[in-house]
């Protein structure tokens, strides 16, 4: 028969299943209590390496990715000076490779305005990146330099590492002011949140979560 010494970190149920908890050593205890014709087994106590992952890194992995999320619905606001233009052009971006790829698409012409761009990384190990970011707006002339206008830009953003996955997402709406082609003003408020989920893990020794011990 078999007895988990270590309940915290794996269990095994009356059928002889093993299911590892979470991180850690399990220890495993067989015992055979013997009969009238064969003698009681001396114990034996195996022990296995539970893998998984390292809280404190994977808040880390959140705040960083968060915050690199958060530099890049900031600082990839769209440039209002295209629009000072009296016929602003359109332009349509994408490049692609084994590794990835990017694209990037304007359109200025009309009551509104658009703009959305987006990447995708893949890398050796299993890990990808990718964001996107799609902006809208509208705006009105004050004179024929300077513009007036309201816009709302979103975006995301997806690490896929062997572990698991964290993403963000987040908005950013408000009012921006430009003229001369020179300047610039913005005032907005928004919102971000990121989490991070975490795909069936192995153990150390590449067996599966769940394990069923023979007699």
């Amino acid at each position: 028969m078999f007895k988990s010494l270590t309940p915290q970190i794996c269990s095994i149920s009356s059928d002889g299943l093993l299911t590892f908890l979470k991180p850690g050593t399990c220890s495993i205890a067989a015992d055979q209590p013997g009969n009238a014709v064969v003698a009681a087994a001396a114990r034996v106590v195996a022990f296995i390496q539970v893998g998984g992952v390292n809280p404190e890194a994977e808040a880390d992995l959140v705040t960083n990715m968060q915050a690199a999320r958060a530099r890049s619905l900031v600082f990839n606001q769209p440039s209002l000076s295209p629009l000072l233009a009296p016929a602003p052009d359109d332009s349509t971006s994408i490049n692609a490779s084994s590794r990835g790829g990017d694209i990037n698409l304007v359109r200025t012409r009309g009551p509104m305005w658009l703009r959305m761009s987006g990447s995708m990384s893949w890398q050796e190990g299993g890990a990808n990146s990718g964001y996107l970011q799609f902006s809208l707006g509208s705006h009105t002339r004050l004179g024929p330099n300077t513009i007036l206008g309201v816009m709302g830009t979103a975006d995301t953003m997806r690490l896929e590492d062997p572990l698991g996955s964290t993403k963000g997402e987040g908005w950013l709406v408000g009012w921006a002011l430009s003229g001369d082609q020179t300047w610039a003003k913005r005032v907005g408020v928004g919102n971000a949140r990121a989490e991070r989920a975490h795909k069936r893990q192995r153990c150390a020794n590449g067996t599966k979560r769940q394990h069923r011990l023979g007699k």
